[in-house]
């Protein structure tokens, strides 16, 4: 198992570079961040994984459906809506 793991945790995925044998990691660089969307719109899921969008947007009071499995391609009603608590959004994953 540690084998497995440490080939999975050798790339940074925030960064995309390599770890190197030292364990020495890359320098981290500035990620552009969307601004957190306001009170009563729904927040942006896609390209996020199906338990990651499920969290943002139950966390948020809205309903999730989903299709499909991956990560969410689509997203009805887009993000940034406004839309009151308790509203659906339909995932669908690719």
């Amino acid at each position: 198992v540690r084998t497995i793991v440490d080939k999975v945790f050798t790339i940074d995925n925030a960064c995309g570079e390599v770890i190197d044998r030292n364990g020495r990691t890359p320098i981290m660089r500035k990620v552009d961040t969307m601004e957190a969307p306001t009170e009563g719109e729904i927040p942006d899921v896609k390209g996020m994984g199906l338990t990651d969008a499920i969290y943002t947007l139950e966390s948020k009071g809205y309903i999730c459906e989903w299709t499909g499995i991956g990560h969410v391609r689509t997203q009805t009603p887009a993000s940034r809506k406004k839309a009151e608590a308790g509203t659906k959004v339909k995932l669908v994953l690719k």
